[in-house]
């Protein structure tokens, strides 16, 4: 695995967007649409694993930062493989993408931002380093569809944690385990579904809904993110 070295590292506040060219092209442009209308102060960053022709530039064209990686030649047996390891690099790289005192939300790309976020509620959120939870089967358990960086040092000890994954042997939902044991061990706060709402505000509000699983296909969702889908 190769160091991202990068010739300058991002001092902004704002959100981090991490995926393959078919997701970007797929769900990350709708969700970059939506975070602007919602939060037009935040800096956007996209980290783009095997970008096909276009892609960064159309990032930059619409005022965000760019980087990317080539998939480690050993992580490419099947899309399972290729997958896990992107799930296990959006975190690890965070360090490599960023200043340490810039506050980073990273989302899952298949969500969208559906209510106003200003940078003064933005910051209050990132007093620690945050993953998303939810009560399953009486136990807390973590949402890796976002995970919240503040300005400590829960950075590093993500990119530490996930960086000794890739020397086992990976399986899909390791990136999820990993944060449990995490949580566990006190390495990590606790934060509600407020960036992280796959019940679509049913419960309580929120910034962000995320479409995990089938969730992208209903109604609700489809309607919301559709909103930005012409705009592409």
């Amino acid at each position: 695995m190769t160091h991202l070295n990068l010739e300058t590292k991002v001092n902004k506040n704002g959100f981090l967007l991490t995926c393959d060219t078919k997701y970007f092209n797929t769900w990350a442009k709708p969700l970059f649409f939506s975070i602007k209308d919602n939060s037009p102060w935040a800096h956007i960053h996209f980290h783009i694993f095997d970008p096909a022709a276009g892609d960064l530039e159309w990032a930059v064209a619409h005022g965000c930062t760019t980087s990317s990686e080539i998939t480690p030649a050993e992580f490419t047996k099947d899309l399972t493989t290729k997958a896990t390891y992107w799930c296990l690099a959006r975190y690890f790289r965070v360090p490599e993408i960023y200043e340490d005192t810039a506050l980073v939300i990273n989302l899952d790309v298949d969500s969208v931002m559906v209510n106003p976020l200003s940078e003064e509620e933005f910051i209050k959120d990132l007093k620690t380093t945050w993953i998303p939870t939810r009560v399953k089967g009486g136990q807390i358990k973590s949402l890796a569809s976002a995970m919240g960086f503040g300005a400590d040092n829960g950075r590093y000890i993500l990119a530490k944690r996930f960086k000794e994954k890739l020397n086992t042997e990976l399986f899909w939902g390791i990136d999820q385990l990993t944060l449990n044991e995490m949580l566990a061990a006190n390495e990590i706060t606790k934060m509600d579904l407020r960036y992280s709402d796959y019940k679509f505000g049913k419960k309580s509000p929120s910034y962000s809904w995320t479409g995990k699983g089938e969730r992208v296909h209903s109604e609700i969702f489809v309607k919301e993110i559709s909103k930005y889908k012409n705009r592409i």
